[in-house]
């Protein structure tokens, strides 16, 4: 069997599917302990039930491990949700998915495909959590591969032995999300209501289903996920304009088709196109995961962040994570990003932060919300002093130039000989050529000074470089050169 045709719903032809009512009933006869996470599997055992803190846990291969979860635990957040279930049936392997990270980066990973362009635009399923993470309960189904051998039943099986053992809480505003470990069949099947009530979508580990990666790479799984929920809100309904009478779209590219375009990292995957199929159906269950950080630049300059954006969101005037021109990357919620700004060339120097975070030459910011920055770069000229002789260079409100000898015949004096000075264009500054003992000032050189002076006052207009040169005394009477 081809791999799109396992992921779609289920047909017209099975109707073994409970209605909702009986899945309330489940609901109320487990009573109100499920709804504060109190009850687990009878015969499991007990286990800690809260996760460890680990803020690395979606981009580290060596994240904390989190702790097992027989229940769904406190709900963080209020609205529609979908809730994370490893399925595991009877006979399947343990993969410990739900608690060595792979499946929380897995779903982080799907988060940002569909916020991405033309999909969620920022927007992605709202996901149960636990102390900000994905919350993760872990299942002992009582099923076996062969009993669900007609797999457009198991979604109403398998939501139906977690009400009842009463391991998920609220059912009236979450949908399900199970990722099923044994030996099951299609790569994704969901309820598909009305004509096939319930909440509850399944999808397979198969490794030939490319569930799970150690890479950010595009696979069906981050489509696979959405595709799944999807379905358990109604789409794609008969009466949708674009329906093809079987829960899908006939437009390829939308991530609802039957018959998909995905294209170069799933970019040609689109959430309805034109929003007139299925779109508002799902965004009840969608929150936005992923805010925009609006960069302006004012001046010659380039702003970077340690932190790489939203790959699947197209940012002009990027580079990587570095912004050479005003832009809009969007992050993940949550994350602490941090940003530094540095001038393109020696003809600006960067002035400071406005706007978002915190920090001066580094600006540090958290993603909680879309964000307004601003980095000023603002233009100079630069005055290099070199000293050659025993002497030093004095400026005014600066730091003197102190040095020592550069060779007579040096035609480029080496950095460590140089004294860099940085001014606005268009104001003066008073140098001074200040000779130690037995010595005299006889000359500047460079920038077109022509005549001897001990001080001289410089227009900033353009880059300077200059150089003070000394010579010893010999004159009995020391001789001072001509303030000018």
């Amino acid at each position: 069997m081809a791999k799109e045709a396992v992921l779609e719903a289920p047909t017209g032809t099975e109707t073994t599917h409970p209605s909702p009512s009986r899945l309330e009933r489940a609901w109320r006869k487990v009573g109100m302990a499920a709804a504060i996470g109190a009850v687990a599997l009878t015969g499991v055992g007990s286990e800690n039930i809260s996760a460890k803190e680990s803020p690395n846990s979606l981009n580290s291969p060596n994240a904390t491990l989190l702790e097992r979860s027989y229940v769904d635990r406190p709900d963080e957040v209020s609205g529609p949700q979908v809730h994370i279930v490893v399925v595991k049936l009877a006979g399947g392997p343990d993969t410990q998915m739900d608690i060595d990270g792979t499946l929380e980066r897995d779903l982080q990973n799907s988060l940002d495909w569909q916020a991405g362009d033309g999909r969620g635009d920022g927007l992605s399923l709202r996901l149960d959590t636990y102390q900000g993470r994905p919350d993760i309960t872990y299942f002992q189904s009582a099923y076996s591969s062969d009993q669900l051998k007609y797999p457009t039943n198991a979604p109403s099986l398998i939501g139906n032995e977690l009400y009842a053992a009463g391991n998920i809480s609220d059912p009236s505003r979450k949908k399900l999300l199970g990722i099923v470990v044994g030996d099951f069949l299609p790569c994704g099947v969901a309820n598909w209501p009305p004509n096939f009530p319930g909440n509850t979508a399944l999808v397979s580990a198969k490794q030939e289903c490319s569930l799970f990666s150690t890479g950010n790479e595009f696979r069906q799984r981050h489509k696979t996920y959405f595709h799944e929920i999807a379905h358990t809100v109604g789409a794609v309904s008969i009466k949708a304009p674009n329906s093809d009478g079987n829960a899908h779209s006939k437009e390829t590219n939308d991530v609802m088709g039957s018959t998909p375009n995905p294209g170069a990292d799933g970019q040609n995957y689109r959430f309805d196109v034109n929003h007139d199929d299925w779109w508002y159906d799902a965004l009840p269950w969608m929150t936005t995961n992923h805010f925009a950080v609006n960069i302006d630049i004012q001046g010659q300059g380039i702003v970077s962040s340690d932190t790489p954006h939203n790959r699947y969101i197209k940012t002009e005037n990027v580079r990587g994570s570095t912004f050479s021109d005003d832009s809009s990357p969007r992050y993940r919620k949550g994350l602490i990003t941090n940003w530094t700004a540095e001038s393109i060339d020696n003809t600006y120097r960067f002035a400071g932060w406005s706007g978002a975070g915190q920090g001066e030459k580094k600006r540090e910011i958290i993603i909680d919300g879309q964000k307004e920055i601003t980095a000023t770069f603002e233009p100079i000229v630069n005055v290099d002093l070199h000293i050659r002789g025993n002497g030093i260079i004095k400026v005014a409100g600066q730091k003197a130039c102190k040095l020592a000898n550069v060779r007579k015949n040096a035609q480029s004096p080496p950095p460590e000989d140089t004294c860099h000075y940085e001014f606005k264009p268009g104001g003066k500054v008073e140098i001074t050529a200040v000779p130690v003992a037995k010595n005299k000032f006889a000359k500047w050189l460079g920038s077109n000074v022509t005549k001897p002076s001990l001080k001289l006052t410089a227009k900033h207009q353009q880059d300077k470089e200059l150089t003070a040169v000394f010579v010893k005394n010999t004159a009995a009477k020391k001789v001072s050169g001509k303030t000018g």
